[in-house]
C-alpha cells in the first residue's frame, strides 16, 4: 500500500467525522492484559523509588486558594481542591441528608459508595497509589502525574487535603451531543358548510322558477324556465328530492320544447345550477388519443442485468433545444443541432453501474438525467472517460423514497454538432451498494484508473464514544456494510474492558457510522474499535492499538 493510498484513506476517515487517532510515535507501547489489570511494567514502576525531576519541581499547593502555584479567587467551598460536583456530593453526605451510596449515585460514573475521579498529584504517584488502595479506593489508570480511581465519598474530603494533591476532578462520561427537540404547535380548524333549498309552489298548475346566479361566475342575463307540473297540491315546503316532470320553454327569439325528468338537488350558493342548461346540455364522451412511441427513446425498464444496445446518431433525433427568449435582440442564428438517442431505466435499490458509449467514427458524449424525459435534470456527464474518444460513466444511483422505483434517462449523443454515425451503448450489471457509499462518492473512488485501492492489509482504528448497532450491521451481507470480523476493546468502567462488541454498543451510533464509511471506501481494511470512557482509558486504548499494529 503506497503512502498516497494511506493518505487518501486518512482523508476519508476525517471526512466521515472520525475521532482523531493519537499515534504516539516514539512512546513505549504497553500491552494491556485481557482483564484490564495494570501491566507488569507499570507494577514495577509503582514498586520502585519515588519519581523525581519534573514532579519534584512542580509547585506545591500552599493553601486553599493556591493550586500548583496559581492564585485562585476566594471560594466558599469547603474543599477547594475538589471540583464543584464533588464538593456538592460531600456536602450532601456530611449534612446527613443522604447516605454515602446515594450521594455517589449523583455522580456521572460511580460504583457503590465510590465515585470515579482523577486525582492529580505533584508528588510521588506510587505513594498516592498505595494511599488510595489502603483507604478503600480502587486505583485504575495510572499516569505520571495522575491516577484515575473509584474513591469512596467518605474519603474525598480527606484526600483533597493531602499536601501533595493538587486537585481532584469527577470523571464525566462522554455523551453524544444531540439537538434539543423543537416544540411544534399544530392548530386544526374545521369548517362545516350547510346548504338549504326551499321550494314554494304557486296555487296554480304553472310554477315559475328563477335560479340565483352564482356569485363566482356572473351571467349577463338570468334565464327563466316555465315548467308545467302536475296539479297535485304540494306541501308548503318541498324537499330537494322531489322529481317534477317539466316542459321547459326558452324563448329569446324562438320557442323550443323539450320533455325531461329532472331531480332537484340542493347546491351551495357558489355552485347553483342553471335549470335551462341542465335541461339542454348533454355530456359528450371524449376519446383519449393513444401516445405515439418516440423513435428516439428506448425504454429498458427495471435495470436488473447487463444491457447492450446499438444505434446511430441520426438527423431524425436532434437534442431538444431551449426556446429562445420572447423578444431576442438580435435574433439568434439557428445552430446545427446535436444528435442523440435516449435510454430510460429505473432502479429500486442503491446500485453502482458503469455506462460505456463507444463509436469508431464519432466522438461520443454521455449525459445522465434524473427523470424520465429528455429534459430532466442532468446529474452526471462524461466525454472521454473511456478509451480514446469514447465516453464512460461509473456512478452510484439511489432509488426513490422508501425504495420505490426511480427512473433515469441516459442521453447518448455525439460530442460535436451535426455529427452522425453508429454507436454501441453498454450498461454493466447493477451491483448493490450502500446509500452511504453513494453519498460519499465511492463509485468514483473505485474507478478503473484507481486499481486495488481497497485498503487490503491495512489496520485502521476507530476511537469513539459509542458503537450502537455495530453487531447488527456486521450481519448484513446484501450488501455488506462492515467487515465480517473486528477486534474490539470495549470499556465497561474506568480501566475495565472486554473484547465483546456488545459492550461497545453504548450511547451513540456515531462510531458505527464512521466504521461503515471506512469500509465503504476501503473494504479490505482490518478494523479495531474502542470506546474509552476517561482520558486515561483513551491513552491506554491508543497504546493498545499501536501495539496491535494499527496504522491509521
Amino acid at each position: 500500500m503506497s503512502t498516497t493510498v494511506l493518505r487518501n484513506l486518512t482523508l476519508a476517515i476525517t471526512f466521515a467525522g472520525a475521532v482523531v487517532l493519537l499515534l504516539l510515535s516514539g512512546a513505549a507501547a504497553q500491552q494491556a492484559d485481557t482483564t484490564g489489570a495494570l501491566s507488569e511494567e507499570r507494577a514495577n514502576l509503582l514498586q520502585g523509588p519515588a519519581a523525581q525531576g519534573g514532579a519534584a519541581a512542580a509547585a506545591q499547593a500552599t493553601g486553599p486558594g493556591d493550586i500548583q502555584g496559581l492564585s485562585l479567587p476566594a471560594t466558599t467551598q469547603q474543599y477547594p481542591r475538589l471540583d464543584s460536583i464533588l464538593n456538592n456530593l460531600v456536602a450532601d453526605y456530611q449534612s446527613g441528608q443522604v447516605s454515602a451510596q446515594a450521594a455517589a449515585q449523583q455522580a456521572s460514573i460511580h460504583s457503590g459508595q465510590r465515585v470515579a475521579v482523577t486525582v492529580y498529584t505533584a508528588g510521588d504517584v506510587a505513594a498516592l497509589f498505595q494511599y488510595l488502595a489502603s483507604n478503600g479506593a480502587d486505583p485504575r489508570n495510572v499516569g505520571t502525574t495522575y491516577i484515575e480511581a473509584y474513591v469512596p465519598v467518605t474519603l474525598l474530603g480527606q484526600l483533597s487535603q493531602q499536601s501533595d494533591i493538587s486537585r481532584v476532578r469527577a470523571i464525566i462520561r462522554p455523551r453524544h451531543f444531540q439537538e434539543p427537540p423543537t416544540a411544534t404547535a399544530t392548530a386544526t380548524t374545521t369548517a362545516t358548510a350547510t346548504a338549504t333549498a326551499t321550494t314554494t309552489p304557486t296555487p296554480t298548475a304553472t310554477a315559475t322558477i328563477t335560479p340565483t346566479p352564482t356569485p363566482l361566475t356572473p351571467a349577463p342575463a338570468t334565464p327563466t324556465a316555465t315548467a308545467t307540473v302536475s296539479p297535485t297540491p304540494l306541501p308548503s315546503t318541498a324537499t330537494p328530492t322531489a322529481t317534477p316532470t317539466q316542459t321547459p320553454t326558452t324563448t329569446p327569439t324562438a320557442t323550443a320544447s323539450a320533455t325531461s325528468t329532472t331531480t332537484a338537488t340542493a347546491f351551495p350558493e357558489s355552485r347553483q345550477a342553471n335549470p335551462a342548461q341542465a335541461a339542454t346540455n348533454t355530456p359528450t364522451a371524449t376519446a383519449t388519443p393513444t401516445a405515439t412511441p418516440d423513435p428516439c427513446v428506448t425504454a429498458i425498464g427495471v435495470l436488473s442485468a447487463a444491457e447492450s444496445h446499438t444505434g446511430s446518431f441520426a438527423t431524425s433525433c436532434p437534442v431538444p433545444t431551449p426556446p429562445p427568449p420572447p423578444t431576442p435582440t438580435p435574433s439568434p442564428t439557428p445552430q446545427t443541432p446535436y444528435y442523440a438517442h435516449y435510454y430510460t431505466f429505473s432502479v429500486s435499490q442503491p446500485v453502482q453501474i458503469t455506462i460505456n458509449l463507444t463509436s469508431t467514427t464519432v466522438d461520443t458524449y454521455l449525459l445522465l438525467r434524473d427523470g424520465a424525459t429528455k429534459t430532466s435534470t442532468i446529474i452526471a456527464g462524461n466525454n472521454d472517460g473511456g478509451e480514446g474518444t469514447n465516453a464512460r460513466l461509473n456512478i452510484g444511483l439511489m432509488p426513490g423514497p422508501d425504495d420505490n422505483r426511480r427512473t433515469y434517462t441516459i442521453e447518448a449523443r455525439a460530442f460535436l454538432r451535426g455529427a452522425t454515425g453508429s454507436f454501441t451503448l453498454t450498461i454493466s450489471a447493477p451491483s448493490a451498494v450502500t446509500r452511504l457509499a453513494i453519498h460519499h462518492g465511492v463509485p468514483d473512488w473505485q474507478q478503473d484508473d484507481k486499481p486495488n485501492v481497497t485498503g487490503s492489509g491495512v489496520k485502521v482504528g476507530v476511537l469513539d464514544i459509542g458503537f450502537i448497532g455495530y453487531s447488527d450491521v456486521m450481519e448484513l451481507t446484501t450488501p455488506r456494510e462492515l467487515p465480517a470480523t473486528v477486534v474490539a476493546r470495549c470499556y465497561t468502567g474506568i480501566g475495565e474492558f472486554t473484547n465483546k462488541i456488545e459492550d461497545c454498543e453504548t450511547d451513540t451510533v456515531h462510531g458505527t457510522a464512521v466504521a461503515e464509511a471506512i469500509y465503504d471506501f476501503a473494504p479490505g481494511v482490518e478494523l479495531y474499535i474502542s470506546q474509552p470512557i476517561s482520558s486515561g482509558d483513551l491513552r491506554e486504548a491508543v497504546d493498545w492499538m499501536v501495539d496491535q499494529g494499527v496504522q491509521i
